[in-house]
């Protein structure tokens, strides 16, 4: 299935930082300009992941690692936590990997305890995000 991306900054703490990439389906593509997010609605799930991301227990190596995570939104913005993987994952080895991806799982799971606050009539278009939390700084490519 051909996706399309945006990348989107999240915010920086210190030295870590963490972006959100979300990836829409093809056939989401095709209706963009009617049912994309707008930019203050991606911004503002992105703020919500945000709020919950903390590094300060996790080892430098781990808050150095780069995790790509995947996860399906129910119509009512709770994450279907059977659904969070991750995708890849960059630098590190291989407990920080580990650790680097349950910190993000549980900023993920911490801030929707009612949901997230997206549009419901756009749900096709956010039911599938993919979230890379990087420790540089994003831009929008």
């Amino acid at each position: 299935m051909i996706r399309q991306a945006l990348h989107i900054p999240l915010f920086c703490r210190g030295v870590l930082c963490a972006a959100a990439m979300l990836q829409l389906p093809a056939a989401a593509a095709l209706a963009q300009d009617a049912a994309a997010l707008t930019p203050a609605e991606k911004a503002a799930f992105v703020a919500a992941v945000g709020a919950c991301w903390t590094q300060g227990a996790l080892p430098a190596d781990a808050a150095a690692t780069v995790v790509t995570i995947a996860l399906r939104l129910n119509p009512d913005g709770t994450p279907d936590s059977g659904s969070i993987r991750m995708l890849k994952a960059e630098g590190g080895t291989e407990a920080s990997v580990e650790q680097a991806y349950t910190a993000a799982r549980r900023a993920i799971l911490r801030c929707s305890r009612d949901g997230y606050t997206l549009p419901k009539e756009k749900y096709d278009v956010w039911k599938d995000v993919v979230i890379t939390f990087t420790p540089d700084e994003m831009r929008m490519r």
